[in-house]
């Protein structure tokens, strides 16, 4: 237990101070390489408390980590002090200093792993607890990491939805590469050539020390991409959001795939995204230009029922909307599309009203009752009364902007309303500083890929087979460099996809 003690407490003078120098690196690695020990001391998890109590989460964060993570890992029916634990894991999360966690990488992916396997709080606690981490080791959680996967997975199966958000609605723009080479470093810093670089420099770019080779993140693999993609989509989708859902799942079904092969995965996420196009859109989404020209022809045959569904809709026909409903109701069953196809039926009167707005300001209720109909009975409702309750329920909830009203001669219309933005200077002000911080955040990233790319041998080798391939024959917009690759190496180093 002393031995325990002294190592704990025997962390290097820079943990102290408010940054991190080159001269440190040597020192946090040593005591890092010392600490791995806990692992395998029975007396850790025993007299964990004592231990927690002589360390300052936000002054020796590497120390806590790994005595956290030795402890969470360990045979927890065996501990009497849970209530502390759980109180030491929030007050970790919510002050650990980066720069000296990204020393000790694999004890912070298993330590958030062990939080999902272990059941040490509640499923909602735990999203939470994993998305404060991510967040604070990255705060755009922009590069990808198995943790980013294990998050949304444990949402999906407990249906832990809201919490989960926050990471789901974030772009990723970065795969991990193996390890951080002195060229990402250079990229993510910018001219900066004639520094030194270690991973304490708090002005690294995420991408550099999230690697694979520093223990953030598991390999990532191309089913893990669309998977997290997939369950993305799944999740706006219980919120309602469409316009997300159908974002997340244009990345699944746009996926760049092995030996022309479209995975089960893919095709499930088209069946919905087609779904989730007609409820945000309000017709047929379009598949993206860069789909694989084998994916579109794949979806055309597999998923003709849905195609053939959303084409009625878009033409608005509902007597074949309601036709195809009935027919193919086993296999929106069997596909579990059920209860989405059924919103589309609702949803189709909806956006018949909806789309009225392109053609008249104001237009009365008997104009709209002969001119739309109801997916379920391909007919027009039964009265005027009932179209009345229908644009009644769209207004409250935010889907309709609009009015009713009576004329003097008991006439009642529908008066549409634009909904207008008016912003104050302060406002005005606020926003122009956004966006341009944006333009500034974009550039940076910008570079960054270039230079990532320009050193990447692969898609050097790639960019001039496709100018001699384009040089001969013009390009394949269906085709790119990431089609083209290993699967086990598609996302390694590469940007992401939208």
């Amino acid at each position: 237990m002393d031995k325990v003690k002294a190592l704990l407490t025997n962390f290097p003078e820079a943990f102290a101070r408010a940054s991190i120098e080159k001269a440190d690196d040597v020192e946090i690695r040593r005591y890092v390489a010392e600490l791995s020990v806990l692992d395998t001391l029975a007396a850790v998890p025993a007299k964990g408390t004592s231990f927690l109590e002589l360390l300052d989460p936000a002054t020796n964060s590497a120390g806590y980590l790994v005595l956290l993570n030795a402890i969470v890992n360990s045979d927890l029916t065996r501990l009497d002090y849970m209530p502390q634990l759980q109180d030491a894991i929030v007050g970790f999360v919510s002050a650990f200093r980066p720069a000296q966690v990204r020393y000790v990488g694999r004890a912070f992916k298993e330590l958030l792993a062990g939080l999902v396997h272990k059941g040490v709080f509640s499923p909602r606690i735990t999203i939470e607890i994993l998305t404060t981490a991510i967040l604070r080791l990255d705060p755009t959680a922009s590069t990808f990491t198995s943790t980013h996967m294990l998050l949304m997975k444990h949402a999906a199966e407990t249906q832990s939805y809201l919490p989960a958000l926050d990471i789901a609605n974030r772009n990723i723009l970065y795969f991990p590469v193996a390890v951080s080479s002195r060229h990402n470093m250079l990229g993510a810093m910018g001219d900066t050539s004639k520094r030194d670089f270690f991973l304490g420099d708090d002005s690294l770019s995420p991408p550099v020390f999230i690697t694979t080779g520093n223990g953030f993140t598991d390999k990532i693999t191309s089913a893990m991409i669309l998977e997290y993609n997939y369950l993305r989509g799944l999740i706006f989708i219980s919120q309602r959001n469409w316009k997300s859902a159908q974002a997340a799942l244009e990345q699944v079904i746009s996926h760049p795939s092995r030996d022309r092969g479209v995975s089960k995965i893919m095709v499930e996420a088209h069946q919905t995204w087609i779904l989730v196009g007609l409820l945000s859109e309000g017709s047929t989404p379009v598949t993206p230009s860069y789909t694989s020209t084998h994916a579109k022809t794949s979806f055309q045959g597999l998923n003709a029922a849905y195609t053939e569904f959303a084409k009625a809709f878009s033409q608005n026909n509902a007597t074949e909307l309601k036709s195809l409903y009935e027919k193919h109701k086993s296999l929106w069953e069997e596909h579990k599309n059920l209860g989405l196809v059924e919103e589309v039926m609702k949803g189709y009167q909806q956006w018949q009203i909806l789309q009225l707005r392109k053609a008249y300001s104001n237009i009365t209720l008997g104009q709209i009752w002969r001119s739309t109909q109801n997916a379920y009975t391909g007919n027009q409702l039964s009265s005027e009364g009932e179209v009345a309750e229908l644009i009644q329920s769209m207004i409250a909830n935010g889907a309709l902007q609009a009015k009713l009203e009576t004329s003097d001669d008991g006439v009642t219309y529908v008066s549409f309303e634009e909904r207008a933005v008016v912003q104050t200077e302060a406002e005005y002000a606020h926003e122009i500083a956004r966006c341009h911080r944006n333009v500034k955040q974009l550039t940076a990233q910008y570079k960054f890929i270039g230079e990532q790319l320009a050193s990447n041998d692969e898609y050097v080798k790639f960019v001039a087979r496709e100018q001699k391939r384009a040089d001969k024959d013009g390009p394949d917009p269906g085709v790119g460099f990431d089609s083209q690759i290993e699967d086990e190496d598609l996302m390694t180093g590469i940007v992401a996809h939208g």
